[in-house]
């Protein structure tokens, strides 16, 4: 018998020449131009991410600088009410001026204020010291009823009024950080009372903590903006530049509270804060209480704050102030002494800067625009 070799019909071994199977070659380009395009949007995802997270932490991360802008100017014969039979009509537009302060900036704020000419960047201490923003805003609501007081005053006495303020307690202008004051006493506030006697003056507060020594607790009382009183004891620390010597840890002032006026005038400051528009509103109290023009017909623009003794004194925010009295096409610009500098050095050609030490510098220089002096003075 013949044996012949077993062989699978259903599975024949074929041997195949050429490439591997695979994609049809445009199938594959389309593969690769795809996966290109997929890692370039993957890239500009990334990107994109970034820097949308650089401006959304730029717009929330508060850095420590104040930013001082040019404001507005404000024509203060609309803020100024006085009885109508005492009311002289003018034609004349005298004008205090603000800066718009923002103390709350952001990295992107700062990053704007950087690439701008008309904006002034501060670390915030220097503007704020020890204080907080919200003190700050209370202090100069504070400041600014103190300003509209004195320029009422100054403006009367100049027409012959005797007017003389009351000193009624220490104002709070400042708090230190982590002293016996902190958490106690609020910016604004006015300490009326030390050790259960009436205080007067801020000298008198000073010397009545002189004669404590740290440790010692020292009653006050205090009132607040609202005129609400209330009572605290501190315990005074150690003063830090007088060894031996009580500390309480704050910065004041004297509180002037003005006597009964022989009429009423109002002045209304609406929102602005601060006491540099004293000057202007004393000029423009002035000028509604006496016949003739006071600056003869002229527009003029007015800062600086004002003393119950007429004395003009420096102020913040010059440099602004000058573009924003630019921007308004006013040709003349009074400025504290102290502050003519500077404002110089900003002033275009068409703003003539006035430095003035006094109310009456101020009246003498718009006597020289044509405007009419103030009549003799009254008796009371």
């Amino acid at each position: 018998m013949t044996t012949r070799p077993m062989t699978n019909l259903n599975t024949p071994t074929v041997i195949v020449s050429g490439p591997p199977a695979g994609p049809p070659p445009d199938v594959e380009h389309r593969r690769r131009r795809w996966l290109r395009r997929w890692w370039w949007l993957v890239a500009i995802a990334t990107v994109t991410s970034l820097i949308t997270t650089a401006l959304v932490v730029s717009l929330l991360v508060h850095v420590p600088y104040v930013i001082e802008s040019p404001g507005t100017v404000e024509p203060v014969h609309d803020l100024v009410t006085v009885p109508s039979d005492r009311n002289f009509p003018t034609s004349d537009r005298i004008n205090l001026v603000t800066v718009t302060v923002n103390t709350q900036v952001t990295a992107f704020d700062k990053w704007r204020a950087d690439h701008s000419s008309d904006q002034t960047i501060v670390p915030a201490k220097q503007v704020l010291g020890t204080q907080t923003a919200q003190d700050n805003d209370r202090l100069n609501q504070v400041l600014m009823r103190q300003s509209k007081d004195a320029a009422v005053l100054v403006a009367l006495g100049k027409l012959g009024y005797q007017v003389t303020p009351n000193q009624t307690g220490a104002l709070i202008v400042s708090i230190d950080h982590g002293a016996p004051a902190d958490g106690v006493l609020q910016v604004g506030d006015t300490i009326v009372s030390v050790d259960g006697q009436p205080l007067g003056t801020r000298d008198q507060l000073v010397q009545v903590l002189g004669n404590h020594k740290p440790g010692d607790q020292v009653p006050l009382t205090i009132e607040d903006p609202a005129g609400q009183h209330r009572d605290a004891t501190i315990t005074l620390a150690a003063h830090p530049d007088k060894p031996g010597s009580g500390y309480l840890g704050v910065g004041a002032e004297d509180r002037l509270v003005y006597p009964t006026l022989p009429f009423n005038v109002s002045i209304d400051s609406q929102r602005i804060g601060g006491p540099s528009a004293g000057l202007a509103f004393t000029l423009g109290v002035l000028d509604q209480l006496t016949p003739g023009d006071l600056t003869g017909g002229k527009e003029v623009a007015a800062t600086g704050t004002i003393s119950a003794d007429g004395t003009v004194g420096e102020i913040g925010g010059v440099e602004q102030k000058v573009v924003t009295v630019h921007r308004a096409h006013i040709g003349y610009f009074m400025v504290p002494t102290e502050d003519a500098a500077d404002a110089q050095k900003n002033a275009p050609s068409d703003v003539k800067i006035v430095p003035v030490h006094t109310v009456d510098d101020a009246l003498s220089f718009l006597a020289t625009l044509g405007g009419n002096g103030l009549p003799a003075p009254v008796s009371n």
